[in-house]
């Protein structure tokens, strides 16, 4: 009876002395969490909110801070719910550096687009108008957005480059990705080789363009490497539309240099112009002869959307030496308008064949409205390739 009586009283003391809380539930506007990376969304809310959240921010990136060393994910969490209710510079630098530490390089790219992009907004003047939403990136900034794009993609497009300026040493920017412990692959694969080349000098370029290595890139990207083969009458205009080689600076869809592409340096309508833009099919990669490199691809001059049989389409030989030189070259099957030419070639012999294609009314490129009434046997002819790489017409084919 004591045992009980003397706990009442304790509780009674406890209850007397205790102060009554009252609980209060505020609700905080918070900016969306798929709002976080959009520069003009967090604008919009610092503008509106300022740092009216400031306190219940802080708690959130002080529970980060203590968390971060013994659960990164939610120390992440955590800190992202600070932004939310206040978006700083310094919270997204922390969120970027927590983000990279657990190696989710993607949101981290994100994450950095608050700080290279500006915001579109309508001013209180009610004219649209842009802007950084804490200040203009530095060459620091810009330099990691780019690293980190690399990390997040594998590669380098020309936007993300070109956020660096014209100005920008990019040698320095190569010399911090190779010495950045996150950057770690296989040099040898295409992958490094793709990102690299975005860093080189012009200089660096010009010397690929003319060196072996590319030249062999050529031949060995060929996996036609037989030396007998036919173009003729019904696969003269074949032409592969869907995977048409052929840039005017050896660049992708999106500006950025594809050392691949870099191999249309070796052929000679590049050469000769290297401004001229054209589209071309790699067909044929064999020696004529052991010192002797040959390169038979296919060329589209055609108009747009022209019928198969208007298709001007021409197919060039190249032969190289043992230094990449080209040695000779010729235009060995054709289409276009008037002139058909087929040839059967044969390890270091090619026979030429020519017609004439007679049409029901005088040919036009563009005008499509138009049909082949005849075709007439012209000549034949027959080549050699050297042992030097010339070619040379041999011994003349009567016709039959």
């Amino acid at each position: 009876m004591k045992a009980i009586l003397y706990t009442l009283i304790v509780s009674f003391v406890f209850f007397a002395c205790t102060e009554e809380k009252e609980r209060v539930l505020v609700e905080v506007p918070a900016l969306k969490a798929s709002d976080m990376y959009r520069s003009s969304e967090v604008r919009e809310y610092i503008v509106k909110y300022a740092d009216q959240h400031h306190e219940i921010a802080s708690s959130y990136k002080e529970k980060a801070t203590a968390i971060k060393d013994k659960d990164l994910k939610k120390a992440i969490y955590f800190l992202k719910r600070s932004i939310t209710l206040e978006p700083t510079q310094e919270s997204y630098k922390e969120l970027i550096q927590l983000l990279s530490q657990d190696k989710n390089y993607s949101e981290a790219l994100d994450a950095y687009s608050v700080f290279v992009e500006e915001a579109y907004y309508d001013n209180a003047n009610k004219e649209w108008t842009h802007e950084y939403i804490f200040s203009k990136p530095d060459e620091v900034t810009v330099t990691d957005y780019i690293i980190m794009s690399i990390l997040a993609n594998n590669s380098i497009d020309y936007y993300t480059l070109s956020l660096a300026g014209e100005g920008v040493d990019k040698q320095k920017i190569r010399e911090r990705l190779l010495a950045d412990e996150r950057f770690k692959y296989d040099t040898s694969t295409i992958d490094y080789k793709n990102i690299m080349v975005q860093f080189w000098t012009e200089e660096e370029i010009d010397a690929y363009k003319k060196s072996l290595v590319n030249l062999n890139a050529l031949l060995n990207s060929v996996s036609d490497t037989l030396s007998v083969f036919e173009i003729d009458q019904k696969n003269v205009s074949k032409f592969n539309y869907d995977d048409f080689n052929g840039m005017n600076y050896s660049e992708d869809d999106d500006g950025s240099i594809v050392l691949t592409d870099m191999v249309v340096y070796y052929l000679k309508e590049k050469q000769d112009n290297p401004n001229e833009w054209i589209q071309y099919n790699i067909n044929h990669s064999f020696h004529p002869h052991d010192s002797l490199k040959a390169l038979v691809y296919a060329v589209d001059t055609s108009a747009t959307a022209c019928p198969m049989e208007m298709r001007e389409i021409y197919h060039r030989l190249i032969v190289y030496d043992a230094k990449g030189k080209i040695v000779s070259d010729k235009i060995i099957a054709c289409q276009s308008g008037e002139n058909l030419q087929t040839v059967s070639y044969n390890k270091d012999h090619f026979e030429i064949t020519e017609y004439k294609r007679n049409w029901k009314k005088p040919y036009k490129k563009h005008d499509f409205d138009n049909e082949i009434i005849k075709t007439d046997l012209l000549a034949k002819k027959s080549y050699m390739i050297t042992a030097s790489g010339e070619i040379v017409e041999d011994v003349p084919v009567p016709l039959n």
